[in-house]
C-alpha cells in the first residue's frame, strides 16, 4: 500500500536507521480531548491490525489519499503542513496492507472533537434533538453531563470513520475523500523516496 508521511527534518536520520521509525511518547502533553481520541484510535489499531511493537509510544500518521483518488500524494504547495518556514520531509513508502488502518480524515475531526458521527442529515437532527431533551445545549456541550447511553451512542458512532464506502447527504464518495492511514512503524526497506521542502 503506497503511503506518504509528512515529518519534521529531524526525523530523517531515524527513518534512515536500520531500526526503522516508530514514534516515541510526545514531550508536550496533549489536550484531554486529543488524548481521548488518540487512545480510542490506538485501541482500534490493536483490534484491527494487532498490538504495537515493544516500546512504541504512539503511531505513524500518513496519507493514503490526500485530496481525492486523482491526487493521492500530498501536494507540497498546499500550506497545511506545520508552520510557515518549517523544514519538512515528505516520505513515500510502501507498507503491507495488513499493517495499515485507513480512515476518513473529515470524520476523524469529529472524533477528535468528541462529537457524534451521524449516518446522514436526518440522523444528525435526531441526535441533536435527543441531547437537547437532556438539557445539553448544542454550543459548548459538556459531554460529562450527558447520560451514559448518549455518551455510549456517540463513541459507537466513531467506528463510522473506517467505512470509507459510506456516502450520504453529509459525506463524499470514497473517490473524493481525504483518507488517512495509521500504522505502528515504518521499516527502512519500505521507503521509496524522501523529499525535503519548506512549509509555506
Amino acid at each position: 500500500m503506497l503511503l506518504w508521511s509528512i515529518e519534521k527534518l529531524d526525523k530523517l536520520k531515524i527513518f534512515a536507521s536500520a531500526a526503522g521509525f516508530q514514534p516515541a511518547t510526545p514531550e508536550e502533553p496533549e489536550p484531554d480531548y486529543v488524548c481521548l481520541a488518540h487512545y480510542w484510535l490506538m485501541q482500534k489499531m490493536v483490534e484491527k491490525i494487532g498490538p504495537p511493537p515493544e516500546l512504541a509510544g504512539g503511531f505513524v500518521e500518513a496519507y493514503y489519499q490526500a485530496r481525492d483518488h486523482h491526487r493521492r500524494r500530498p501536494d507540497l504547495r498546499r500550506g497545511v503542513y506545520y508552520s510557515s518556514g518549517d523544514k519538512l520531509l515528505r516520505i513515500e513508502f510502501e507498507a503491507p496492507g495488513d499493517q495499515v488502518l485507513l480512515f476518513d480524515l473529515q470524520a476523524w475531526m469529529l472524533v477528535s472533537s468528541r462529537a457524534y458521527i451521524p449516518l446522514d442529515l436526518k440522523d444528525a437532527e435526531a441526535f441533536d434533538e435527543e441531547i437537547e431533551r437532556c438539557g445539553i445545549q448544542k454550543r459548548g456541550r459538556r459531554w460529562d453531563q450527558a447520560p451514559m447511553d448518549l455518551r455510549r451512542k456517540m463513541v459507537e458512532s466513531w467506528d463510522r470513520i473506517f467505512d470509507l464506502d459510506h456516502t450520504s447527504d453529509l459525506t463524499e464518495p470514497r473517490e473524493e475523500k481525504e483518507i488517512l492511514a495509521v500504522l505502528w512503524k515504518v521499516e527502512p526497506e519500505w521507503i521509496r523516496d524522501i523529499q525535503l521542502f519548506t512549509a509555506r
